[in-house]
């Protein structure tokens, strides 16, 4: 695994939302093997400051193979954007789906198109998705 750049994902440290170094699969490299239930502690309703305004993210317990979870940013009381996300446990591996939409509900992504990244690891409450 090769490291990057600084990434601007958001990754959970007590209540508090920090920036982490990116880490990206090699052409070639499998994702690692991990389940959903390793992701137990990311269930939850999360608020912070980031992008220069607030973010909010709630994660609902495991179902069908998947950990659903809404992402909201707004700024100044006025809501910028939001993520519908989906971590999805298949082939004993994790990917997280997302996709972005306006205030307004029309999807930033094609109607059949999700953003996909695979896991690279798990560290302890840490999941780095490429």
């Amino acid at each position: 695994m090769k490291k990057t750049l600084l990434f601007i994902f958001l990754l959970y440290s007590s209540s508090f939302l920090v920036a982490q170094e990116v880490l990206k699969l090699n052409e070639g490299e499998q994702p690692a093997k991990a389940t959903l239930s390793q992701l137990n502690w990311l269930v939850g309703y999360w608020k912070g400051e980031g992008f220069n305004g607030e973010c909010d993210e709630i994660w609902m317990p495991q179902t069908d193979n998947t950990l659903q979870g809404i992402f909201r940013f707004s700024k100044e009381g006025k809501i910028n954007f939001t993520e519908y996300m989906v971590i999805e446990e298949k082939d004993s591996t994790l990917a997280l789906k997302l996709k972005h939409f306006s205030k307004d509900l029309s999807a930033w992504e094609e109607k059949e198109k999700w953003i996909t990244f695979n896991l690279v690891k798990i560290e302890n409450q840490t999941a780095y998705f490429d």
